[in-house]
């Protein structure tokens, strides 16, 4: 995988925002541009996902688009946020 990551032209988020779920916490500069920060997505790390919901939250993030083919996360998401209106959990498929 590092060889792979290595190879990637890897680039700093261009989003105002991004929370990782590994740390619930909303990531400094270019650290998601870093293989080591992908090399940390494996199996048995568990991921913080209460944590970083609720930072979005803390944010003012107001919309949560999940991409991806099912609606797993979004369901989480509610569960985490039930104050947030159902009209803001946006599926991409």
């Amino acid at each position: 995988l590092r060889s792979v990551l290595e190879a990637c032209s890897l680039q700093s988020a261009s989003a105002p925002v991004f929370v990782s779920c590994l740390t619930g916490v909303e990531l400094e500069g270019g650290e998601a541009a870093r293989p080591e920060y992908w090399l940390g997505h494996d199996e048995a790390r568990p991921v913080r996902f209460q944590a970083s919901m609720q930072t979005l939250d803390r944010l003012g993030c107001d919309a949560f688009l999940e991409i991806g083919p099912s609606t797993l996360l979004l369901r989480l998401g509610r569960q985490c946020l039930p104050e947030v209106p159902t009209e803001a959990w946006l599926p991409s498929l």
